[in-house]
């Protein structure tokens, strides 16, 4: 029997779990200053606990969105991870919300608006007879709001029992949707604004290449006949007035 572990399709072919979740836990970065998009990590080094569930999360997510960044894998747990952020050996970790609420103050650090793969926390066993009666009992503690669940969840991470209207929750899974939509949209809005830039900066470069190439010279001026750009033969035809720019044109050329 195995308490509260996460669950995941992989170790589902190993063990078989409770239905009934006993509490929900998800992966957060945890780090010395604010972070509020994942795209602010690029090219960071990122503390994890090696083949940890939020470690491997993390590096697909790394992979799929580009973010290039170091991944460092620690063979410990998550106070190696809080300890290598806060020498400076990483510059962000990955720990679990639970972990990461408990102790990231005692070590100086905060967990960000950085949050990835929610994961139920269920009870495992080979022992199918056995997780049906947990499932009864679970259920049942659930439905009351004094029950010693509550109390525990209360007391450990001060979350208090709550009973919410229907509505609410189909309110609470349509703003889930609406957030994940606007997060992928900046997500590709911003790789597009990116491949943009990368192009306008690329026909800059060629046009000032070919403006520097051309044996003629060439100056640019404004509405108060300031020169505001010239090309190479331009600045080799009059060496002795440099530097052009900002002067007026008939100062410039003509003395």
């Amino acid at each position: 029997m195995m308490t509260a572990i996460a669950y995941s399709e992989e170790r589902a072919r190993i063990f078989s779990f409770t239905n009934e979740t006993v509490i929900s836990n998800w992966g957060v970065i945890v780090s010395k200053q604010r972070y509020d998009s994942i795209l602010e990590l690029h090219n960071l080094k990122v503390a994890g606990v090696s083949r940890d569930i939020y470690t491997e999360s993390f590096k697909k997510i790394s992979r799929d969105f580009e973010l290039n960044c170091e991944i460092l894998e620690i063979e410990g747990d998550y106070k190696q991870v809080l300890e290598a952020v806060r020498s400076g050996y990483a510059d962000v970790g990955v720990v679990s919300r639970i972990y990461g609420s408990l102790y990231a103050k005692d070590y100086g650090l905060e967990t960000t608006n950085i949050i990835f793969s929610p994961i139920s926390l269920k009870f495992a066993s080979k022992n199918r007879e056995l997780l049906s009666i947990i499932d009864k009992h679970l259920a049942e503690m659930k439905a009351d709001s004094n029950s010693a669940y509550y109390r525990s969840l209360d007391k450990w991470f001060g979350v208090k029992a709550e009973v919410l209207p229907t509505w609410s929750y189909h309110l609470i899974a349509l703003g889930g949707i609406i957030a994940t939509v606007l997060f992928i949209g900046n997500v590709i809005l911003g790789r597009e604004v990116k491949k943009r830039s990368e192009k306008i900066a690329e026909n800059e470069r060629f046009l000032k290449t070919i403006f520097n190439t051309i044996q003629d010279g060439i100056s640019v001026l404004n509405d108060k006949m300031e020169i505001i750009a010239v090309n190479n033969t331009m600045e080799k035809w009059y060496a002795k007035s440099m530097p052009l720019l900002g002067k007026k044109c008939y100062e410039a050329y003509h003395g």
